[in-house]
């Protein structure tokens, strides 16, 4: 499968300049959707190439996260952080 949410992370970053935890709430969904750890892995050494260490930084605390939690754990991580984001701009 391929990362439609991490693939757009630098075009938006470049825009945006997106922060180290919209990067990692980004890693984390593409996870949960099922893009595989390899394919995050490639993504997160062409974000190294460009010495991107915010992308990068981000990334692998995703991946790490991934590798401690189950999907489950990780969608109670997203709703979580949907709350509190919801909770804090009403």
């Amino acid at each position: 499968m391929k990362s439609e949410n991490i693939s757009t992370v630098k075009s938006a970053n470049s825009r945006n300049k997106l922060s180290y935890h919209e990067i990692y709430l980004l890693a984390l969904i593409d996870i949960v959707k099922g893009v595989t750890l390899n394919e995050i892995e490639k993504i997160l050494k062409q974000y190294e190439q460009q010495e991107d260490y915010l992308t990068c930084a981000a990334i692998h605390k995703a991946l790490k996260q991934a590798e401690t939690h189950t999907i489950k754990e990780l969608k109670d991580i997203l709703d979580d952080q949907y709350k509190t984001h919801r909770g804090a701009g009403e």
